[in-house]
């Protein structure tokens, strides 16, 4: 039976990672339950199996799904149907696989009585919260301690690292999110420091424990991502308000929130000093700020000499200071030691000058890219990434190119992040009209004729007719080598092609000692001659 092969504290276990993710006090996760309860009742969850943690099932809606419940890590649950997690056919699964462990009744009035709001009444009328704590304006100390209070709150439980992990970011984040301050300038920065304190806490976690390889890639890369996403956006949305004279000292006080998710963990240190960097540009520029700043760094890096936890975030941390400073000079002979290690590193800096406008620091800098960007694009990265990072530069180098008409340096710098910038570099070679470049490029990047887009070969043939030449013959020679019927009848269509081109051009004797030497070289490739006598290309 069914239930011999369910263990119901793993039941129980995935029913309390469930509840933290659809609190009632939703509206939306509110009818979620009620439409997910309403499919279980009327027996339409059907044709249920357990393998181990995994629970397979149908559900009968408007059309019939297959949901994949796991029992263990219910954040990775699937179904067929086109919502986003979590959907009513998934919680209906669940609701039927926990009344076969447990009165369903008991777990929907413990889910109701879970309910933020009324637990915060309970702690209120108890004496346990003072009236205001949550909503308190008064500082960024009194933001992180409703944050610490909420927390512990909600962590009382030990949990594992992805339950935990799961926890803080599905249950902890949004409540302490939705108590937001009722000044409209300190909204987007009290965001900010929400997402930077569970992405904090996050990180810390990940110092403690170890997590296998498939929960890291399923569970805390997407929370982590998002949330460094999040910050990053509330940081350029408290830019918008930052000139504000009250917000003054929330800024100030908030460099010291920023430094801590810098020496917070050893995990993602990419995206921490990203967030370092970032706030540092757009919100805390002073130059007095970055003056005490200087020293606080320059005091942790002596201790990291020593201690070597944290000696990269601050030899960058130093390094980024520099630049707000102007000092270019000295920081980019600090890079040229790294050589390509620090072009990642760079794009924040480089993309700050192009925001500018500041064109002489730029070349400066453009240099330092040009001279160490093609061995970053050699090293063992995904594509995905190499691609990411191009289409970025290039934006950078292009509006460079547009204020100055300087086409040089954009060309110099498609050139050099070849095959990656090649759709930036076509297009700048057909805007120029310049097609022999446009054919060279095509060979260089090692594109099939049948990958070339059909309208730029319609245009060189009309503009250009001699330029397509290389290519046809390049392409018809490839294909015979293939040596099958399907490569034989591409190729005798682009002989038919080429033969027109060279009719264009009036060289039809040129065509025709060509086309006689190719039938004798292959002359015992019997298809191949069977296709070209189909093309009326040779006599039957």
């Amino acid at each position: 039976m069914l239930t011999r092969e369910l263990h119901k504290q793993q039941v129980l276990q995935c029913g309390e990672q469930l509840k933290k993710l659809i609190p009632p006090d939703i509206e939306e996760y509110k009818q979620l339950m009620k439409k997910g309860l309403l499919l279980y009742r009327q027996g339409l969850v059907y044709n249920v199996n357990v393998y181990d943690s995994m629970i397979q099932a149908k559900v009968q809606d408007v059309t019939p799904v297959t949901v994949k419940l796991d029992l263990d890590y219910v954040t990775l649950s699937e179904c067929s149907c086109p919502s986003s997690f979590p959907c009513r056919h998934v919680i209906a699964t669940f609701l039927y696989v926990y009344a076969l462990t447990d009165r369903l009744g008991s777990f929907l009035d413990v889910w109701k009585e879970d309910n933020p709001s009324r637990q915060l009444k309970k702690l209120k009328d108890a004496g346990l919260i003072q009236k205001g704590t949550v909503n308190q304006e008064a500082s960024i100390s009194s933001w992180y301690q409703y944050f610490e209070q909420e927390f512990l709150k909600e962590l009382q439980e030990t949990l594992s690292t992805s339950a935990f992990i799961q926890t803080i970011y599905y249950q902890f984040y949004p409540k302490v999110k939705r108590n937001t301050p009722y000044k409209q300038e300190l909204k987007s920065l009290y965001h900010f420091h929400a997402a930077l304190f569970t992405l904090q806490k996050i990180l810390q976690s990940l110092n403690e424990t170890h997590v296998s390889e498939f929960l890291f890639q399923k569970i805390v890369l997407p929370i982590v991502d998002e949330l460094r996403d999040t910050v990053l956006n509330s940081i350029y949305d408290v830019k918008r308000v930052a000139h504000s004279f009250s917000l003054e000292t929330f800024l100030y006080d908030s460099m010291e929130k920023v430094r801590d998710i810098l020496f917070c963990s050893s995990y993602y240190r990419f995206e921490r000093l990203t967030i370092y960097r970032q706030a540092w540009i757009y919100l805390f520029k002073k130059s007095d700020w970055v003056n005490e700043e200087k020293n606080i760094i320059h005091k942790r890096l002596k201790e990291e000499l020593e201690k070597q936890e944290f000696l990269i975030e601050c030899d960058i941390a130093r390094m980024h200071l520099q630049f707000l400073e102007g000092d270019d000079k000295l920081l980019l002979e600090r890079l040229e030691s790294f050589a390509e290690v620090m072009i990642p590193y760079s794009f924040d800096w480089i993309g700050e000058v192009t925001r500018q406008k500041d064109w002489n620091r730029f070349k400066h800098w453009a240099s330092y890219l040009l001279n160490h960007i093609d061995k970053y694009l050699a090293e063992d990265i995904s594509y995905a990434y190499k691609r990411n990072s191009t289409n970025f530069l290039l934006k950078l180098f292009k509006d460079y190119q547009n204020d100055t008409e300087d086409d040089e340096l954009f060309e110099k710098a498609c050139e050099t992040m070849l095959p990656f910038s090649y759709a930036e570099y076509h297009i700048f070679l057909k805007n120029r009209d310049d097609y022999r470049k446009c054919v060279e490029l095509q060979q260089i990047v090692g594109f099939h004729f049948s990958e070339i887009e059909l309208s730029f070969i319609k245009e060189l043939e009309k503009k250009e007719p001699e330029k397509l030449l290389p290519l046809l013959h390049s392409e018809i020679h490839q294909l015979i080598l293939e040596k099958n019927r399907s490569s034989y009848k591409q190729a005798v269509k682009y002989l038919k092609q080429l033969k027109r081109v060279y009719k264009k051009l009036k060289r039809v004797e040129v065509w025709e000692n060509y086309f006689q030497k190719l039938v004798s070289e292959h002359n015992r490739l019997r298809a191949f001659k069977e296709e070209l006598k189909k093309g009326k290309l040779l006599d039957a």
